[in-house]
């Protein structure tokens, strides 16, 4: 079995369905998404569809909340205010999300609310954004797996005990990426125990950037849907 998590994919579909055809994703693996799968991009219906038939054929997938999954649900609670789905539509990308999903993104509502804020075990902690290490229990702050950004200074290493924080959420480039990764491996000092995954795959250059955390590789595809 090997251990996969995948970064921010913000409705580019066709770069998530080539991403995993390149990582030779099986039923064996076990797939972490670390959320962000809507907004911006052209096709957050196709990025959903592609999660959800994954799951029902068959596949060890695991899905994380991220923040603009939390703007698009409160957006389209029809408690709020009809700002809140103004600011999702024109300030987070949700407009490109409404495009995509038409009239049929109430219907998904269900596949939103059923997402993990945060998984762990006694080598990984799998978070969208991070954590709030002002806290003695980090565990606490549920706010901050989904927002926190900047906090790599802050981490309790003693607290970790070893484990690694794999996120997304703030988007560094590819070679960032390459460097912290390879900091990780070689365990050296002045690294942070926490790997970003998130290559800004819908921005201009970006990428959509998978982890091998078993065998210790990266893998990342540039975007290929039209934004």
């Amino acid at each position: 079995m090997r251990r996969l998590a995948i970064g921010d994919i913000h409705g580019c579909n066709k770069t998530f369905l080539k991403l995993l055809d390149t990582i030779g994703l099986n039923k064996d693996d076990e797939l972490t998404l670390l959320g962000d799968y809507v907004d911006r991009g052209p096709d957050s219906k196709g990025v959903i569809d592609t999660i959800i038939n994954l799951k029902s054929d068959g596949y060890n997938v695991r899905t994380l909340k991220g923040n603009h999954e939390e703007i698009m649900l409160n957006a389209l609670n029809p408690d709020s205010h009809i700002s809140v789905l103004e600011n999702w539509a024109l300030w987070a990308g949700g407009q490109a999300t409404l495009n995509s999903f038409g009239d049929s993104i109430i219907e998904y509502v269900p596949f939103f609310n059923s997402l993990d804020i945060i998984l762990h075990d006694e080598s990984y902690i799998f978070v969208h954004a991070g954590l709030d290490f002002s806290d003695p229990n980090p565990f606490k702050d549920e706010h901050a797996f989904l927002w926190i950004r900047n906090y790599y200074p802050d981490i309790n290493h003693r607290w970790l005990n070893g484990r690694i924080i794999v996120h997304g959420h703030t988007p560094i480039s590819w070679k960032d990426i390459q460097i912290q990764f390879d900091q990780l491996l070689n365990d050296k000092l002045f690294s942070y125990p926490a790997l970003n995954l998130d290559g800004g795959c819908v921005f201009k250059g970006g990428h959509l950037v998978a982890a091998d955390l078993t065998n210790n590789k990266l893998y990342a595809q540039n975007r290929l849907d039209k934004v």
